[in-house]
């Protein structure tokens, strides 16, 4: 019994242990931000303050502050374009050039989607469900090739389903499970 106590207790040095170390967890820590209307505010030439008053790259203060991620939202076609697909890749761009990770929200609707909202985009309503499913599948997979998000987020707000009426979770869960 000492025997199996002693190798227990010593059998294995310090160094044979998976040690993880802090970078590797801060580069797997996601730190976000959802900054999705910044292009169109950009738009207006704003000037950003650090917390002395002095003038920064809003995008350089918050790498430097920690976070390494963004969240951007993808509507189908909306009215401005802003949040459209062209908007959205060159904004992925441009933070994934400065090192952020890419959080890609897509709303499946031309506007805001939440649990009291979820409309089928306009150019995809009135189409047979098996058309959606393979509008669905080609849109997505276009975002995935074109984008390359780190992350994608499927619908925004989900509750009570997405692409209503057809992918409702309550009146339609199998439908809604294959969308």
């Amino acid at each position: 019994m000492a025997f199996l106590a002693f190798i227990i207790c010593y059998g294995c040095s310090k160094n044979d242990v998976n040690q993880t170390s802090n970078e590797n967890i801060e580069s797997e820590f996601i730190s976000a931000v959802d900054i999705s209307s910044y292009p169109q505010i950009e738009l207006s030439n704003p000037v950003f303050k650090d917390n002395n008053g002095i003038p920064v790259s809003f995008l350089e203060f918050l790498k430097s502050n920690g976070i390494n991620t963004i969240r951007i939202r993808q509507w189908v076609n909306p009215i401005d374009q802003h949040s459209s697909f062209e908007e959205v890749k060159s904004f992925a761009e441009t933070l994934k050039s400065m090192g952020f990770k890419i959080y890609l929200s897509l709303h499946y609707s031309d506007t805001w989607a939440d649990p009291g909202s979820q409309i089928t985009p306009l150019e995809w309503q009135n189409v047979s469900y098996s058309t959606l499913k393979a509008i669905v599948y080609d849109y997505t997979k276009m975002i995935v090739e074109q984008i390359d998000p780190d992350i994608i987020q499927i619908g925004n707000e989900i509750n009570n389903g997405f692409l209503h009426p057809e992918g409702n979770r309550y009146s339609e869960p199998s439908q809604f499970l294959e969308l």
